[in-house]
């Protein structure tokens, strides 16, 4: 009877202990800006009601006041000034990884070993914002907070919205030159009904978040096992890629939605 109560004292005392620990997780965010951009020149420096879209996710990430550090990753000495105006720590990115076909996780790799010889504390979960997507709320990030408390085991945590079934995955296809269809789940697509074909997909938001760690160990910004938080409305997912994403987010603030 005695070992048992201790036993039970012992993994009581150690839950307690691991709770704690995700109670003081630090979490920083990480946003990534490059110079370049094929779509848009300039992209991450262009304006919506008045603000450079580098300046909307400092000031969206700033609201949470769940993220202890914001760092900025970029090639750009402007977009390095702007966030230096706000109070933002800067890394300048060597241009090797700054170009169209520069991985994501070299660009976090990059970070962390600067902020290692900075002597700066290594974060529990680094928080990947893309200026490109002005439209996320602020409590995302602080629901994403919520979750790494209540799920441990989680070692990345995306947000997703929810598509229209119009979008679903066997509708999708490739038009060749000659304007002929290539549906890519064909087999599938005639065993369904369209109209009735009712389930839910998803489609990432543009917020990443990973356990620094998991990702050191898989090589990956997608560490498993992969969680979610879900987007309250499709227009918190835009990403602008070109002129026309760009009108359509100029219109979306004017609307005041």
């Amino acid at each position: 009877l005695t070992s048992t109560n201790s036993s039970i004292g012992l993994i009581y005392a150690l839950k307690k202990i691991f709770k704690n620990k995700m109670k003081n997780m630090i979490f920083y965010a990480l946003i990534t800006a490059r110079a370049g951009s094929k779509g848009i020149r300039h992209k991450n420096l262009q304006k919506i009601n008045k603000k450079s879209l580098v300046e909307i996710s400092i000031k969206k990430i700033k609201k949470s006041r769940k993220i202890k550090k914001i760092f900025c990753s970029s090639d750009s000495n402007k977009i390095l000034n702007i966030c230096k105006k706000n109070k933002v720590e800067t890394i300048k990115r060597p241009k090797n990884i700054s170009g169209d076909k520069a991985k994501s996780f070299d660009v976090v790799f990059h970070f962390l070993n600067k902020i290692k010889e900075k002597k700066i504390v290594i974060p529990d979960v680094i928080f990947l914002i893309q200026p490109t997507s002005p439209f996320f709320d602020s409590n995302i990030i602080n629901e994403i907070v919520a979750k790494y408390k209540k799920t441990p085991r989680a070692n990345t945590i995306n947000s997703f919205v929810k598509l229209h079934h119009k979008y679903s995955h066997i509708n999708h296809c490739e038009i060749n030159k000659k304007g002929m269809v290539n549906y890519l789940f064909y087999n599938k697509r005639k065993k369904n009904t369209l109209r009735q074909n009712k389930k839910t997909y998803y489609v990432h938001g543009n917020i990443f978040s990973f356990k620094t760690k998991a990702i050191l160990k898989d090589k990956s910004l997608m560490p498993k096992p992969i969680y979610s938080v879900l987007l309250k409305n499709r227009y918190q997912a835009i990403d602008i890629d070109d002129q026309e994403d760009l009108k359509m987010s100029r219109m979306l603030i004017n609307s005041k939605i």
